[in-house]
This record gives C-alpha cells, sequence and structure tokens, in this order.
C-alpha cells in the first residue's frame, strides 16, 4: 500500500465523520419526514387560498412526497457512509435529493398565487404523461385513465384562471436554475447537480472529479489509466448544498402553510464547514 492511498483513507475517515454531523445538523428535517403524518395547513395561509382555487390537486401532498424522498435519500447516504466505501453511490441519492427539494422550492418559492398554481399543474401534467409513457410500453392500456386526468386538468386551468402556456413544465435544467440560490459561484445548486448527474451517468470528468488519483498508471493511445479513491470530502460538500436546497424548501413550505399575516422568512445561511 502506497502512502498517497494511506493519506486518501485517513483523510476519506475524517470526512466520513464531518458527513455524520453535517446530518445530524439537520436531525429536525429526518424528524419531521419521520412523522408520516400530513403537514397541518393553516386556514388563512397560501396553500389554503391555493386549495380554495383548485380543490381537485393539492400542493402541500406534492411538496411533503418531494421532502420524504429527500429524506430518504439522505438517510441512504448516511447508511452508505456508515457501512461501505463507494466511490460513485452517494452522488446518485444526492442528486435525488437535488430534483425533489428543487422541485418543492420551484413550487412554493413564488408569492404570486398564479404563477404557483401554474407550476403546480405543470407538474401534474409531466407526472401523468410519464405514467402513460411508461405505460405505453407494457400491455396495460392506461389511455382511458389518462384521457380521464386531462380532462380533469383542463378543468383545474380553468379553476384557476390558467391558460396551457402557463402550465407548461421547463424541465430539470431550467428548474434547477430557476431556483439556483448562488449561481455563477462554487457552490451553485447547478453546477451540484450537473456534477452528481454526471456521476449518475457514469461521464468520464464527472467520476474524475469526485474521486482522488493514487496511483498513476501506464500511458496508452487514448489517455493514461489512473488508480483513484473515493473522495468523502467531496461527497460532503454536494451533500452540503443538497441540505441547503432541502432547508430552503422546508422553510418555503412553512412559510405557505401559516396563516397570514406571519414574520417567517427565508434566509440563506453557509452550511457548516
Amino acid at each position: 500500500m502506497t502512502d498517497r492511498v494511506t493519506a486518501q483513507r485517513d483523510h476519506n475517515d475524517v470526512w466520513r465523520d464531518k458527513i455524520q454531523e453535517l446530518i445530524d445538523h439537520h436531525r429536525s428535517l429526518f424528524d419531521k419526514a419521520g412523522r408520516q403524518i400530513p403537514y397541518p395547513v393553516e386556514p388563512a395561509s397560501d396553500l389554503q387560498t391555493d386549495r380554495d382555487r383548485v380543490p381537485d390537486l393539492w400542493v402541500d401532498s406534492v411538496v411533503q412526497r418531494q421532502i420524504a424522498h429527500s429524506i430518504d435519500c439522505a438517510q441512504g447516504i448516511r447508511d452508505l457512509a456508515e457501512i461501505g466505501t463507494h466511490s460513485f453511490a452517494h452522488f446518485v441519492l444526492i442528486r435525488g435529493i437535488f430534483e425533489s427539494s428543487a422541485m418543492a422550492v420551484w413550487l412554493l418559492e413564488s408569492d404570486d398565487q398564479k404563477i404557483r398554481l401554474g407550476r403546480l399543474l405543470a407538474q401534474h401534467a409531466d407526472h401523468w404523461r410519464e405514467y402513460k409513457n411508461a405505460y405505453d410500453l407494457t400491455d396495460i392500456d392506461v389511455g382511458t385513465l389518462y384521457a380521464d386526468r386531462a380532462t380533469g386538468l383542463k378543468k383545474m386551468m380553468q379553476d384557476a384562471g390558467l391558460r396551457p402556456a402557463d402550465c407548461k413544465f421547463p424541465g430539470y435544467t431550467k428548474l434547477i436554475k430557476t431556483v439556483d440560490d448562488s449561481p455563477c459561484t462554487p457552490t451553485s445548486l447547478e453546477l451540484a447537480w450537473r456534477l452528481c448527474s454526471g456521476v449518475a451517468h457514469g461521464k468520464t470528468w464527472a467520476t474524475a472529479a469526485v474521486t482522488t488519483e493514487v496511483e498513476p498508471g501506464p500511458t496508452i493511445v487514448s489517455g493514461q489509466y489512473s488508480g483513484r479513491m473515493p473522495d468523502y470530502q467531496t461527497v460532503k460538500t454536494m451533500l452540503g448544498t443538497a441540505f441547503r436546497t432541502l432547508s430552503h424548501a422546508d422553510v418555503l413550505f412553512e412559510i405557505r402553510r401559516t396563516s397570514r399575516p406571519h414574520a417567517i422568512r427565508s434566509v440563506l445561511q453557509p452550511h457548516p464547514s
């Protein structure tokens, strides 16, 4: 075993502990999600007025699922950091947190009810479009159900006073850009999401970026082999960004489901280093 391998193992042990500390710092999020009961929506809250406008679809139900999915991914990261050594698996789960928590932020962040409802219906339409695309690959006929949902969507648009153009899902790239609270900086959500997405797809640039070279290998015609090890410092950095986004979603959820007037505000703070 080389000195560089030993040093990287020691380095990773330190950052495994920091990952656990970061997760412990956000224990309240785990406790909330673990209740398995609906978050309360107060009578004079923004979300109640949204329910009144579109009674057949509740954004709070969608957001609660997004938060629960994010927390489950975070729990998986905690378990992976405790029991094994993995180069890439953490980043696949972190990507899941990015996309679910960013969706929650996107649904909740606007003070304009028309925008909030347009985004809710856009998410709903995308959900059923993906549902139909998946089942079309099977022998299960969901055409009638899909048509029924499309009719229901048109009614909800009418209830909300929206046009189809107001309810278009932008895709995750544009969605992430929209909610990035630190764009064009080293702590950018979009930057972190692109890195984790690259790892999830096995992209060479991304897998090299999240590992550390410890043993240079022989040169070949198309490049050079490289002995690499996981870098848990990068895992912790990406997880910090994920928790920042998830915490933002949690605060926005509280803002939207609390009766007006209230003084709850969302303030961006750096996560523990």
